[in-house]
């Protein structure tokens, strides 16, 4: 018995293309600015699912630079592009504002 369902188990392991539901790396998304923070170089984004990367969340992210802020205002609709260079760490690149949904 032991045996069978370490084979299963080893056969399950196997056969995912990953053990945690997240990658490591970049992708994009859209959301709205729900809040600019030059001091600490943080932008709060309401955004849906970002495939691979994150869930729908709002959530501050830190800034690739400040630069890429201007001209942004709370309630402006954005694409961005998001990186997460460790599991759990997440940079905007990117931002770019467009037409509402």
């Amino acid at each position: 018995m032991r045996k069978s369902f370490l084979l299963l188990l080893a056969a399950s392991l196997m056969s995912c293309s990953k053990l945690f539901p997240v990658d490591v790396g970049t992708g994009e998304g859209r959301g709205i600015v729900r809040r600019i923070d030059f001091e600490h170089h943080m932008i709060t984004l309401s955004h849906g699912r970002i495939p691979n990367l994150l869930n729908p969340m709002t959530y501050a992210y830190a800034l690739k630079n400040d630069s890429i802020m201007r001209g942004l205002s709370d309630g402006d609709t954005v694409s961005f592009t998001i990186e997460e260079s460790q599991p759990g760490t997440f940079r905007i690149l990117s931002l770019k504002k467009i037409h509402p949904f």
